[in-house]
This record gives C-alpha cells, sequence and structure tokens, in this order.
C-alpha cells in the first residue's frame, strides 16, 4: 500500500467522527449520574474533559499512524511520494503477473 497524508484517510476520519459522536452522546448521561446539574459546572467539565480526550486521541493517533509499517502517513503528498511504503521496487514493478485458477474446473487462461 502507498503512503496516504492523515487527512485524506476515510479510515481516520470515520474514526474520529465515531469517537466524537459516541462521547456526544454519551456525556450528559455521564455527568448526570456525576450530579453536576448545574449548566455552568456541566459546561465546564464537558470542554476540559473533551479537550483532555482530543489531545490524548491525537497523539495517540499521529504515534501509531505515522510509525506504521504497511500504511504510514505524512505530512505532505510530496513526502508520502518518497516514503519507502509507496515506492514499488523496479524489479517487482516490471515483472509480468499471471492468475492461475485455484479451482480445475475455472477456465485456464
Amino acid at each position: 500500500m502507498n503512503a496516504l497524508p492523515f487527512y485524506k484517510s476515510p479510515v481516520y476520519i470515520g474514526a474520529i467522527v465515531t469517537i466524537l459522536s459516541t462521547l456526544a452522546s454519551l456525556a450528559p448521561k455521564t455527568f448526570t449520574a456525576l450530579g453536576l446539574t448545574s449548566p455552568d459546572a456541566i459546561s465546564h467539565t464537558v470542554d476540559t474533559v473533551f479537550q483532555l480526550i482530543a489531545l490524548g486521541a491525537g497523539a495517540f493517533t499521529a504515534y501509531k499512524r505515522s510509525s506504521s509499517t504497511i500504511q504510514p502517513l505524512t505530512l505532505t503528498q510530496a513526502s508520502a511520494d518518497v516514503h519507502p511504503g509507496g515506492v514499488v521496487p523496479p524489479t517487482l514493478s516490471a515483472a509480468p503477473t499471471t492468475v492461475t485458477p485455484e479451482h480445475p474446473s475455472w477456465p485456464k487462461p
């Protein structure tokens, strides 16, 4: 697989949207269970919690994806184009590809 800038990764974008929507749906229940019923206290607590979560998730994701050997993310398209994960060795790209049938009843090429 080729390298990919983080902002073009549909998996990365989908993960962030899923995390945020889940946290948004759980937040009111959690704060009510903790006894926070004042709008100001809830607002302050929500802001703080989401900032900490965003910081932790961002740092974890950046580290894991930048160190990925399967499909690393880079900061720019130029970096992605020259990354070893996205460069196909000339010997492999020039090799002919043949597909052999896996089942005896399939037609042969």
